[in-house]
């Protein structure tokens, strides 16, 4: 658990997200819902299989810890240490993995955690699983599966009442006006923690 997230908002942060993408407005949502947001955007997208051994093949150590091992890497992990935490550029967010568009930068704020915070995603990009200790609430790429990090609500931190906590070697950055293959990667290649 990151330490900037007090246990008592971890348990309650994890539930189902209601669809608020423009395109398919949830049907008659209860008065209590928030507005949707306008940085919600649909995405449509395969889902990528792969064995151990071909995720192995494509990803840096840490980030297949990271991405296929639900490791965690350290916080602070900066531009200067091959990470994104404090970088606010302009363009799209895409898991290191499969390429999926996760997150717009104007999603990315400064959340002061220590890892790349973001106060909603891309609608339908990621999916959110509770740990396997009932303590936290995992969001995954919904695509090929692989772990980002975690969302934490009710800190208000954010109009959207939201954080997702990523790990940059579950990131790439794609800039503005760039294609895929202009992808910035992580390069961080120290420890992580778990993931084994």
């Amino acid at each position: 658990m990151c330490a900037c997230c007090p246990p008592s908002l971890v348990a309650a942060s994890c539930r189902p997200r209601l669809d608020l993408s423009p395109t398919s407005p949830p049907a008659n949502p209860p008065p209590s819902r928030a507005r949707p947001s306008p940085l919600r955007c649909t995405l449509k997208m395969a889902t990528v299989v792969k064995s151990d051994e071909e995720w192995r093949a494509q990803l840096t150590p840490a980030t297949f810890k990271v991405l296929r091992k639900k490791a965690t890497e350290p916080r602070g992990v900066t531009l200067a240490k091959g990470g994104f935490d404090d970088m606010f550029d302009e363009g799209t967010w895409v898991c290191a993995g499969c390429g999926a568009a996760l997150y717009t930068h104007e999603m990315k704020f400064d959340c002061g955690c220590g890892w790349p915070g973001f106060k909603a995603n891309i609608a339908g990009a990621v999916r959110e699983e509770t740990d396997a200790d009932g303590s936290r609430c995992e969001v995954l790429c919904k695509a090929c599966d692989g772990h980002l990090g975690h969302v934490f609500r009710g800190e208000r931190m954010t109009p959207e009442n939201e954080r997702h906590c990523v790990n940059s070697c579950s990131l790439a950055f794609i800039p503005e006006g760039k294609t895929a293959e202009d992808a910035i990667r992580c390069t961080y290649s120290g420890s992580v923690y778990g993931g084994d």
